[in-house]
């Protein structure tokens, strides 16, 4: 039967509900809700709430206690009335029933000690081989980058070296050309024939003395030609 107490004090309300002890049904339901390998052999689900009036609430009770016993790993507990029952256990069956109960709740404990670290060192494995897959992806995305900006710089050297050479080659054969040109133009000049314009031009040429003539003398004396 649970037993309900309330108290006002100082603009606090005080509750408390005092049950009995609970049955297996419950104490399965509190180990499922904590997630605990095992629970104290007598479990109450009574409860002390306390509520201010400016909105304030704090509330105890067993099931929020086991919840932070499991978070924090720490010893066994014991409630009240362990020592009572203790000895009313022994007088039943005996000290090696507490012993063995002491022994198998030690090895749950271990048990889900080592079942959390294995969990924590799983995940932590996972959450390693998670970075290192992320920089390897990292490091392949780089030297692929490296890669097309090498290929690309390599092919704009090859574009420009095959750019310089043909500027090179179309200079020599500009160079080839005129000076072809300029040799033929340099021949055709050789070749074209001295035409004076009239007859008092060609005077010029001809002021050289003949000596076909047998006037030879006078000729050199009087300057005249005999054409």
């Amino acid at each position: 039967m649970t037993t309900v107490a309330r108290v006002a004090r100082g603009g606090w309300d005080v509750e408390s509900a005092s049950t009995p002890i609970a049955n297996r049904a419950r104490i399965e339901q509190v180990e499922t809700n904590v997630d605990a390998p095992t629970t104290p052999e007598m479990l109450f689900d009574s409860a002390l709430e306390l509520r201010h009036e400016s909105g304030v609430a704090l509330r105890f009770e067993a099931e929020d206690a086991l919840r932070e016993w499991v978070k924090l790993g720490l010893p066994a507990i014991e409630v009240a009335a362990a020592k009572t029952w203790r000895r009313s256990h022994v007088e039943r069956f005996g000290d090696a029933s507490i012993a063995a109960t002491r022994d198998g709740l030690k090895k749950d404990l271990a048990t889900e000690a080592a079942r959390r670290a294995r969990e924590e060192r799983e995940a932590r494995e996972a959450r390693e081989r998670t970075l290192a897959s992320e920089m390897e992806a990292l490091k392949r995305d780089a030297a692929a980058k490296e890669a097309i900006w090498a290929a690309k710089t390599a092919a704009a050297e090859t574009a420009a070296a095959d750019a310089e050479t043909a500027l090179r080659a179309a200079q020599a054969t500009a160079r080839a050309e005129a000076a072809e040109s300029a040799a033929n133009a340099a021949a055709e000049v050789r070749l074209l024939p001295i035409r004076p314009r009239s007859r008092g031009a060609r005077r010029p040429l001809r002021t050289f003395a003949r000596h076909s003539s047998p006037a030879f003398p006078f000729q050199r004396l009087t300057g005249k030609t005999f054409d």
